[in-house]
């Protein structure tokens, strides 16, 4: 079966605000990389349309939606989500933790690399640093590996583990990591994230506004995420729920909520998949992740 494991890296978590910097995938026991500024997106594109079906670990709220907006390509037809599927499981946390709990292979010499990291090794590549990029990629591609091997374990063994036989250079590595201060700035420039494309957009600014004014719960997963609701929301057993309840469950799992769909929100919570409101349209529009009352409350379950 045609299976796309794929796995971005970005500037930050901000659709409005932040870029993507490098994609790893792999698909047919295959591996391909886009990088920013010097890769078309064509071989991504054909991956993307071909493989019958896209396994990511949150790639539903992050990885798909960044790349949709990116390349404007249409959302997945067919898009496993191993988050939710390990969740369902009782299995909850991040892909490395999980990973490590299940005593998955990993290089011991990218421990110390996380999404904090991978952006200043982004803006080391930019200042003209080929070994930030080739850490950065060895980074992105053994969570692909970690995909396929949580895939195989948990849903069908029938994907080749492959290695990727990209290279870094350990020794650097080291050094940089040493380099790196605790606290304020280092010496490589920083990304200029993206402006607002207009007024109406949100901005960081004001999410961490809203975070702050509707007490998003810091320490859970959604932490940072944007919600916004349309259509009669729905309870597990399919009873009403009333929209300020919904709305205080999202911020119980680290969401906030705005009232009007715009450039930046991350979810819509739909009662239909098939209304068609002003929301529902804008949010295709935009390429916001778009969620059943079902799926909202396995969200939830997940915080």
């Amino acid at each position: 079966m045609s299976i796309l494991f794929l796995d971005i890296e970005t500037t930050g978590l901000s659709r409005a605000c932040d870029e993507i910097t490098t994609i790893v995938w792999y698909h047919d026991n295959k591996w391909g990389q886009w990088i920013s500024g010097e890769s078309d997106s064509t071989a991504l594109a054909r991956h993307w349309n071909n493989a019958a079906h896209l396994v990511t670990y949150n790639g539903k709220c992050f990885d798909e939606p960044f790349i949709c907006r990116n390349f404007e390509f249409g959302k997945h037809h067919s898009h496993v989500d191993l988050r939710y599927v390990l969740a369902r499981q009782g299995i909850k946390g991040g892909l490395k933790a999980i990973s490590a709990a299940q005593e998955l292979e990993r290089p011991a010499t990218i421990d110390q690399v996380d999404g904090f990291l991978a952006v200043k090794l982004w803006n080391a590549y930019r200042a003209g640093s080929q070994e930030a990029l080739d850490v950065l990629l060895y980074y992105n591609a053994w969570d692909v590996r970690l995909l396929v091997k949580l895939y195989n374990r948990f849903v069908s063994d029938s994907i080749v583990d492959s290695f990727p036989g990209w290279q870094m250079n350990s020794h650097w590595l080291d050094d940089f990591l040493s380099k790196q201060p605790t606290s304020g700035s280092t010496d490589y420039p920083r990304w200029q994230p993206r402006a607002p494309r207009s007024d109406k957009d949100l901005t960081l600014e004001i999410v961490e506004k809203l975070k702050e004014e509707q007490g998003a719960k810091e320490d859970a997963p959604w932490f940072g995420s944007v919600i916004a609701f349309t259509g009669q929301m729905r309870n597990r057993d399919g009873s009403d729920l009333m929209r300020k309840e919904a709305r205080r469950i999202a911020n119980s799992v680290g969401f906030v909520w705005i009232d009007e769909v715009k450039q930046g929100c991350t979810h819509l919570v739909t009662s239909s998949l098939d209304a068609a409101t002003g929301k529902m349209l804008k949010a295709r529009k935009l390429g916001i992740t778009i969620n059943e009352p079902d799926e909202f409350w396995d969200m939830v379950e997940l915080g």
